[in-house]
C-alpha cells in the first residue's frame, strides 16, 4: 500500500502444490480504512520448470483514492497540501534458462498502466487547481 493511506489489513492465499505440484499460487487482497485497496497474484509455473528453467507471472491492481502532494523539492510547504487519486495495473512475466553451471539467461516482460485523477477528499483543493501539469513534472 502507498504511504499515508492509513492502517491496512487483508487476507492472503498461498499454495505450492496445485495440479500435482505443477503450479504454485500466492494471492492477496488488502485494504485501508481510508478506502485504498490492492489485489495481487503471483504464479510460479513448476510444471514447465526443470532444474535449469524457471517461469513466473505476477500481476497487481492498486487503487489509492487520496495521495498527498505538497509540491516539488525540499522547499515545499505543508500549507500547499493537495491530494490526487492514483490507480495502477501491472503484470510481469519472467523466465530463465541455465545452459551451463555458471551461466543463466533470462527474459522479463511486463505491462504497466497508471491513471491519476482528482481526489474525492473533502477540504483539500484538487491537485490540478494548485499545481498545473508543467509544475508537477
Amino acid at each position: 500500500m502507498r504511504a499515508a493511506q492509513s492502517m491496512s489489513g487483508g487476507i492472503g492465499y498461498r499454495r505450492s502444490d496445485l495440479f500435482r505440484g505443477q503450479l504454485g499460487l500466492r494471492g492477496t487482497a488488502r485494504g485501508t480504512i481510508r478506502g485504498a485497496y490492492m489485489f495481487d497474484l503471483d504464479a510460479d509455473l513448476h510444471g514447465l520448470r526443470t532444474k535449469r528453467t524457471a517461469l513466473r507471472w505476477y500481476t497487481k491492481f492498486e487503487h489509492s483514492p487520496e495521495i498527498d502532494y505538497f509540491g516539488r523539492g525540499n522547499t515545499s510547504s505543508t500549507d500547499d497540501r493537495t491530494s490526487y487519486r492514483y490507480d495502477d495495473v501491472s503484470s510481469d512475466f519472467s523466465g530463465s534458462f541455465q545452459p551451463a553451471r555458471y551461466l543463466r539467461l533470462g527474459v522479463t516482460g511486463g505491462y504497466f498502466q497508471a491513471h491519476t485523477a482528482r481526489s474525492d477528499e473533502q477540504g483539500q483543493p484538487p491537485i490540478d487547481e494548485d499545481f498545473p501539469p508543467d509544475a508537477i513534472a
